[in-house]
């Protein structure tokens, strides 16, 4: 049921679910035909989107009942609001955090790669120094999964206040 004037919560929510679907169909319809590692980089990146835009919709939802002083649009002010008003505050699971933190880490270093490689169904970045990040099919999933669930999470808080009225 499309809203003739959505707030920016729910904006944010439907593109964090429309990050999240793009990802889940690029792992398991793309990939399966194609079985390029590479293209894990991309999903990865869908998925982190998907937790920042999840996160956006929790903290513009806050914000639009006034529990919480303007934020700025960065990913680091996002997440630094949300460790301090919102993590806590209804209950969610501290792993979130250090999967988005770990998802963006693997972006930069993607970004900044001079080499990277696939190898045996796994995406291997390297860094100037030549340590190594690797992605494989299971991790990618797992991060999936674990979108999904905080978007459900986000959901789940932001649909409780709608049903009050």
């Amino acid at each position: 049921m499309p809203l003739k004037n959505p707030e920016k919560h729910y904006l944010s929510l439907e593109s964090a679910k429309q990050n999240i679907k793009i990802a889940d169909h690029m792992m398991n319809v793309t990939y399966p035909l194609v079985m390029d590692p590479k293209l894990f980089p991309t999903i990865i990146e869908n998925i982190f989107l998907g937790y920042a835009n999840a996160l956006s919709a929790i903290l513009h939802y806050e914000r639009f009942y006034k529990r919480i002083p303007p934020f700025n649009d960065s990913f680091d002010s996002k997440l630094m609001f949300y460790n301090a008003y919102v993590k806590e505050q209804y209950g969610l699971d501290p792993h979130f955090e250090k999967t988005m933190n770990s998802l963006r880490e693997i972006m930069i270093a993607h970004r900044k790669s001079p080499v990277e490689f696939s190898r045996k169904g796994k995406f291997v970045i390297c860094n100037d120094e030549y340590s190594l990040k690797t992605l494989d099919i299971e991790a990618v999933k797992r991060y999936i999964r674990e979108c999904k669930r905080f978007i459900l999470e986000i959901e789940r808080i932001i649909s409780k206040e709608v049903k009050l009225y």
